[in-house]
């Protein structure tokens, strides 16, 4: 015989851990913009910079490679 599941009582589950990884998402997000901006402003870089399409593609190439990303030496580059 089998038991009865209570499906409202699962979607709860998934909404709430959902909700968990969505407000981790934020703030991991927030955390990056933060460390963007510490990084035009310590360097004395142009806000403009956040708008060049090279800028953009070198974001989302990090963000490809994901965790562990080392970049690269001012004498590599």
């Amino acid at each position: 015989m089998r038991a009865s599941v209570d499906n409202s009582q699962v979607e709860k589950t998934n909404t709430k851990q959902l909700t968990l990884y969505v407000m981790l998402r934020k703030k991991e997000k927030e955390e990056a913009d933060l460390e963007i901006a510490r990084m035009v402003i310590a360097n004395n870089l142009s806000f403009n910079l956040l708008r060049s399409p090279e800028f953009i593609n070198a974001m989302e190439a990090v963000a490809r490679h994901g965790p562990g990303y080392v970049p690269p030496s001012s004498e590599t580059v």
